[in-house]
């Protein structure tokens, strides 16, 4: 399946897809122990298909975690600059140069 197609569905969908191809690289993983598989490039294209539908499912998250910031965002009253969003650590300042607490 080609990613264009994983893209189009939704969470839900890749999900069970990627139970099942799961479920088939194990079973090709078997067949070729027991010696009943063909050919050993089933297993190839099936590690890259679960390696595909797991990056489209990364991604979908990435795009949601970015627009539930976006909507907290604009909760909040307005715009934000990229340092403002950025958590600030507690505590004294660090020298940028070496790492070293500054007093």
């Amino acid at each position: 399946m080609e990613l264009k197609e994983l893209r189009k569905k939704k969470g839900d969908e890749l999900r069970t897809l990627l139970r099942e191809v799961r479920r088939d690289l194990v079973q090709f993983r078997l067949d070729r122990k027991v010696g009943s598989l063909a050919d050993g490039s089933k297993i190839k294209q099936k590690r890259k298909e679960v390696a595909q539908v797991l990056t489209v499912l990364g991604e979908k998250a990435i795009l949601e975690e970015a627009a539930s910031s976006k909507a907290l965002v604009e909760e909040s009253g307005g715009k934000k600059s990229a340092r403002e969003m950025k958590s600030v650590p507690s505590g004294e300042p660090e020298d940028k140069k070496n790492g070293k607490k500054t007093s």
